[in-house]
Parts: C-alpha cells; structure tokens; sequence
C-alpha cells in the first residue's frame, strides 16, 4: 500500500567484444492508468537514463573482466512516485550494439 518511489537496475558490464559495445536506454513512465486511454497517458511522467556495458579495465591474463552495475534512480527527483494502482510503464530500448544483459530490477518504496 505504499507508494513507488525507486527504482533499481542491475545489469552486466565487461571488457568481453561480445558484450562491450551494447547500451540501453530506459524510459520510466508513472501516474497514469494507460489501460483507461488517451486522457489517462496525459497525465503520465516520464523520465530517461542511458546505461552502457562497456567497462574500463585492464584484462588479467588476457581475459574479459565481467562485473555486475547497480544504478539506482529515485523517483520522487523529477517525476511523481507511482500511487496504489497506478501504473508503472519500463521501456528498454537498445541504443548500441547487438546485446545487453539485464540481471535485475526492482521497484522498492
């Protein structure tokens, strides 16, 4: 019964060619009901971030480095939390590259 008001993504970053190259753009859009139209969408807020899989480091023994990156976005800076049966709209888009691994995601108050 409490409101949205975080949202967390861990994702995967490494010097591998496989994986270096991908970035995503997430798109969180809160306060609307969209199941109820048009007029609902209107009084959505919207907020946008960029994360990218490429990570800076040097090989041990020629291998690829692989970490786990948190990044944490409050919603209450910018854009109205989410209220008790509001929805709460993720739109992943692929910005870079051909793959991007996501490991996780969290809504927390």
């Amino acid at each position: 019964t409490r409101p949205i008001r975080r949202f967390d993504v861990i994702t995967l970053r490494s010097t591998s060619q496989a994986w270096k190259d991908g970035s995503v753009k997430f798109v969180i859009i809160t306060g609307a009901n969209f199941s109820h139209g048009n007029k609902a969408a209107e009084d959505a807020k919207e907020t946008s971030f960029e994360i990218s899989a490429e990570l800076i480091a040097d090989k041990i023994n020629g291998e690829d480095k692989h970490i786990s990156y948190h990044f944490g976005l409050d919603l209450a800076e910018g854009i109205d939390p989410a209220r008790l049966g509001a929805d709460v709209m993720l739109r992943m888009i692929l910005t870079k590259g051909s793959r991007f691994k996501v490991l996780g995601l969290m809504l927390c108050e």
